[in-house]
């Protein structure tokens, strides 16, 4: 079942929640391809667009970081999830073989989905909330 949008997501944070959106919708792209039995097109087209956006992401949202004053704890739990998730999407990509396409969308569809929604609930929303409470700027975004 595909992620489906809600504003119980939104960090209110106008950037990040732009960003969340086009997340998942490439990880919906994903799975709809998975479970359509079109899974090397997955691996192949989608999940490297993947990669990128989230790289992209994280960078704008550890530039956002950066902002915070008296956030280091903060700082460290989100930048350790971010390697851990990268780490992960490597690990996954690397079991990958034409025998077992259909096993590596699927473990990646299942992770993508957890890992994302539970960051976004977690530790995307309290770097929103601290973005909002230190600089005004944001509330008006």
């Amino acid at each position: 079942m595909t992620i489906q949008w809600t504003k119980g997501l939104n960090t209110n944070i106008r950037s990040i929640d732009l960003q969340h959106q086009e997340l998942v919708s490439l990880i919906n792209q994903l799975e709809t391809l998975h479970l359509a039995g079109r899974n090397t097109q997955a691996l192949d087209e989608v999940l490297p667009q993947l990669h990128t956006y989230v790289l992209f992401h994280f960078r704008e949202e550890e530039d956002l970081m950066v902002m915070l004053v008296g956030n280091e704890e903060l700082d460290q739990l989100h930048l350790a999830q971010h390697r851990e998730f990268i780490d992960h999407m490597h690990t996954l990509q690397q079991r990958r073989n034409p025998h077992n396409e259909a096993d590596t969308a699927q473990a990646l569809v299942h992770y993508l989905k957890n890992w994302l929604l539970e960051h976004i609930a977690t530790t995307d929303r309290d770097l929103g909330q601290k973005l909002l409470a230190q600089h005004t700027a944001f509330a008006a975004r």
